[in-house]
């Protein structure tokens, strides 16, 4: 008898977090485990045991990235690695955001990816980017969309408060405000991975490894 067929669980997973990061494999092995098994801890008792029991109904993401540097296309690629949709979203036009990437080599891994995207949206820039503060402030909005998009932000942060507005820990903040799951996994001690539900606000300035896990 064919078994009927089975409609997946549909995930959002945002992503924030730093340009330039080490230890690559073991930030890579922390956020396939919160993709693998690790992301049940963000819904309730009663959705996780839903999720449990339907064994045979698949779990399907999408990342939702502006495929910055480092932490952005981290994420991006391991959800598109196990079969998961990319949702490309730009802070600028991406003539005008490519000129932020390091290197020709960074260029290309930028356009590689967007060819992977299903959809890829370009927020309003809100003005002349080449401003420093509209850039940033553009930097600020685009992280703050990916919050609202999303139903579980991943964020690969070191704990300190941001270097510039719209950084890590702007993003982080804002996703705690408006109660979203955050799945902190730290850049400090790779290695380390532990989730608020948005309930509590983490201090900026402490080693995400030691944030507990808040219910």
């Amino acid at each position: 008898m064919t078994k009927p067929y089975r409609i997946a669980y549909r995930i959002r997973i945002g992503v924030t977090g730093h340009r330039k990061l080490t230890d690559i494999s073991l930030l890579t092995s922390c956020v396939e485990e919160v993709l693998a098994f690790r992301y049940r801890e963000a819904f309730t008792p009663e959705a996780r045991r839903a999720l449990e029991l339907a064994v045979d109904t698949p779990v399907a993401f999408t990342v939702i990235s502006p495929l910055s540097e480092g932490a952005d296309r981290l994420v991006a690629k391991a959800v598109l690695d196990r079969g998961g949709l990319l949702e490309a979203l730009l802070p600028m036009p991406r003539e005008e955001y490519e000129r932020d990437f390091a290197t020709p080599e960074s260029r290309r891994e930028f356009a590689e990816l967007l060819k992977s995207a299903h959809r890829i949206d370009v927020l309003p820039a809100g003005g002349d980017v080449s401003d420093g503060d509209c850039r940033q402030n553009a930097y600020l909005r685009v992280g703050e969309e990916t919050v609202r998009r999303c139903d579980i932000l991943v964020a690969l942060w070191d704990g300190e408060p941001s270097r510039g507005l719209g950084g890590t820990a702007d993003v982080v903040a804002f996703a705690l405000d408006n109660k979203t799951p955050v799945f902190f996994v730290s850049t400090l001690k790779p290695g380390s991975v532990a989730l608020s539900n948005g309930s509590v606000l983490a201090a900026v300035g402490s080693d995400p490894s030691e944030i507990a896990t808040f219910r």
